[in-house]
């Protein structure tokens, strides 16, 4: 199913909202605002300053007195892998009937940023939650500070990184909208989610080993790897246990990378000893399975669809010629099955595949992109402690919380269900791209004029 933003914006009476993203187009969001007759409704944005200098717009511009906009304050930048942004790509929206005075919430979160481009020339992803019922405030005393909590703990994860906006690298104005969305938050009801909130915010982390007896999720420092690998190592060895009871193992089933930026990782040994491990645990084997990174090459976006989509997002150069090794793990973008192969891809995911390519033993949907600055890197000399750049946002999908023993991707399940994949899986069938590529800048100035510096 494909949304635009007019369809998030009908799915129940909406009295208030809250977007928090990198980049932002303020007249295209009021516009779709008033597309839809809720122009009057309150509209807190949160965003990364850097994106949008609001000076460059007209300041008495009407969405400039409906949209209450709060750029974010970042820490300082360390070093060339701690260079902390807004990145996160989350809406909240909060919904009344005056008829009824019934309440409740949806979260939703994406890979787009606020922008026409972005909603209307790249292939993106989005979760959006069912209705989340608020109880009224005359009931909240007597409630149990657990209520509404789904069993991925949900409503843990997104009340501790609601709560990073509050440390002292913020926009003090932003008080008034973080304060009045926790309420709502601590409100609802989150019983029925089945997905895993995975988030990070900018920081310095101390490093703790994940170990068997002690595996269980926690959120207390919103770090992207950290919670990736307490949930695997808590889960995966149920799902394995299972596949292994059909006759399959999924212990080497390949990790899929699928990105719109490549970052800097200079010698091959520090994805493969940091990220993949993380991706790959289970409770008792550390598996090193094979790791693909779908990326479009430059000749895939000279074929694209829509003349009018910003190529220079992929461009990936200058950091090459310090890992070459990426070359033998990149795979071209493909979704024939879909329809959307000439259609740029801004999503981000990755997931654990079946070599036959039918079966998923977890799929994240993520603003995250490839790089150190959104997964985190080692801080420390002695690996005790670690710096995560950037505020990110995704959804987990395990098998377990969905009653099935794995995800069916083109055949159904057990269940009767197949998981919703964009892209093709074929990964023995796509071949490798070694030749005209985003690094190979002659080419790329021959396939479009956009080159950033």
């Amino acid at each position: 199913m494909f949304y635009f933003p007019t369809d998030l914006l009908s799915l129940g009476p909406l009295k208030e909202s809250l977007h928090m993203t990198f980049n932002i187009s303020p007249a295209w969001l009021w516009e779709q605002y008033k597309l839809s007759n809720l122009e009057n409704s309150k509209i807190d944005v949160w965003y990364d300053k850097p994106y949008l200098d609001v000076r460059r717009y007209d300041e008495n511009a009407i969405y400039f007195t409906t949209l209450n906009m709060f750029n974010i304050i970042l820490p300082p930048s360390m070093n060339d892998h701690y260079k902390p942004s807004h990145h996160s790509r989350m809406s909240l929206f909060y919904y009344r009937d005056d008829n009824t005075s019934k309440e409740f919430i949806r979260v939703a979160v994406m890979t787009a940023n606020l922008t026409y481009d972005e909603w209307n020339t790249h292939n993106q992803g989005i979760w959006i939650s069912p209705k989340c019922e608020l109880l009224s405030t005359a009931h909240m005393a007597a409630i149990h500070v657990a209520y509404g909590e789904s069993t991925t703990k949900f409503k843990a994860t997104l009340l501790a990184y609601l709560q990073h906006y509050s440390n002292d690298h913020r926009n003090p104005d932003i008080d008034e909208s973080l304060n009045r969305w926790v309420q709502h938050v601590k409100r609802a009801n989150f019983e029925h989610i089945r997905v895993v909130l995975i988030a990070s915010a900018p920081g310095i982390y101390k490093t703790e080993p994940v170990m068997p007896e002690n595996c269980y999720p926690s959120s207390k420092d919103p770090d992207n790897m950290r919670i990736v690998q307490e949930y695997f190592c808590n889960s995966h060895n149920i799902i394995t246990k299972t596949l292994r009871g059909d006759g399959i193992s999924s212990i080497n089933w390949p990790i899929i990378a699928q990105t719109s930026k490549i970052g800097k990782f200079g010698p091959e040994d520090v994805i493969f000893e940091e990220l993949l491990p993380s991706l790959s645990t289970t409770r008792c084997v550390q598996a090193k399975p094979n790791l693909w990174i779908i990326y479009p090459s430059a000749e895939d976006y000279q074929q694209r669809e829509l003349p009018n989509d910003l190529g220079g997002l992929f461009y990936y150069s200058t950091q090459h010629q310090q890992q070459l090794w990426i070359e033998q793990h990149l795979l071209r973008w493909s979704a024939e099955r879909t329809g959307r192969t000439k259609i740029m891809p801004l999503i981000k995911s990755y997931c654990r595949v079946s070599p036959n390519s039918k079966l998923l033993s977890w799929f994240l949907l993520t603003s995250a992109c490839l790089t150190k600055n959104a997964w985190g890197c080692p801080y420390s000399q002695d690996n005790t402690r670690r710096a995560v750049g950037n505020y990110e946002m995704g959804v987990l999908f395990l098998p377990i919380y969905f009653g099935d023993n794995y995800f069916a991707i083109q055949d159904v399940n057990e269940n009767g269900r197949a998981f919703p994949f964009m892209y093709d899986l074929n990964l023995y069938g796509i071949p490798h791209f070694r030749d005209r590529c985003f690094w190979d800048k002659d080419y790329i100035k021959s396939v479009h004029t956009y080159i950033p510096n």
